[in-house]
């Protein structure tokens, strides 16, 4: 069995950002900047020390906190296409919601499809663009 000694043995010596540590499980190694999600929402943050049963880490704003490991979801920190691509996929699904009026997504692929090509016209979804 790994203990936190052994993982945090591991982490300190891997020096690459990228290299999973076990398993093919992707944690993240100590020094390594990465997004964290605990709930909701995706959070940028460094980590501090990990093991199975904690992690450590700061946030870009300076606070240092610490959770469950079992409780945190990890992924590499996304380039800013990624964050665009999700703005307009989030602003499409909240346009279908708009429009649909519904609280389950039943409705047809086309109207669906008519619906976002007419949120892309009116300009309402941010990068995406008609000629």
């Amino acid at each position: 069995m790994t203990t936190d000694m052994d993982i945090l043995s591991l982490t300190s010596k891997s020096g690459n950002s990228h290299q999973p540590i076990r398993d093919g499980e992707w944690r993240p190694p100590v020094g390594c900047e990465c997004e964290i999600k605990r709930i909701a929402d995706w959070m940028p943050v460094t980590i501090k020390f990990i093991s199975d049963h904690h992690t450590v880490f700061t946030t870009f704003g300076g606070t240092e906190d610490c959770y469950q490991t079992c409780s945190l979801q990890f992924r590499p920190i996304r380039s800013k296409e990624d964050r665009k691509r999700d703005a307009a996929c989030d602003a499409m699904h909240k346009r279908w919601r708009e429009v649909a009026g519904q609280t389950r997504e039943d409705g047809s692929l086309v109207d669906i499809y008519s619906c976002i090509y007419d949120a892309i016209v009116a300009g309402d979804i941010p990068g995406v663009y008609v000629e």
